[in-house]
């Protein structure tokens, strides 16, 4: 599980490099045509725009693997992925 800052442990990334080799066959950049991908080094969560603007709410906490010639990025989910587990629902 990432640190307080978000970081991600070596663990973590022992785990996003086992799950990726197994689920995604990185090739090339689909924009600069290179193979250089690197593995940022925090989880994020992307805001969510409702129409009005941006506000708080549910978010989907994401993995950052980034095309290192051009910055093409790519996020994986990080529960799927295995880093975080999944919050239920607090109305269940």
């Amino acid at each position: 599980m990432p640190d307080y800052n978000g970081v991600l442990t070596n663990e973590d990334r022992q785990k996003i490099d086992v799950w990726l080799k197994d689920n995604w066959h990185a090739g090339k950049c689909p924009v600069c045509n290179q193979q250089n991908w690197v593995l940022a080094d925090h989880v994020i969560t992307p805001m969510l725009y409702t129409g009005v603007g941006i506000t708080q709410g549910a978010g989907y906490p994401q993995i950052m693997v980034i095309c290192q010639h051009c910055g093409y990025t790519l996020y994986f989910n990080a529960v799927i992925v295995g880093v975080l587990q999944g919050v239920q629902n607090a109305k269940s």
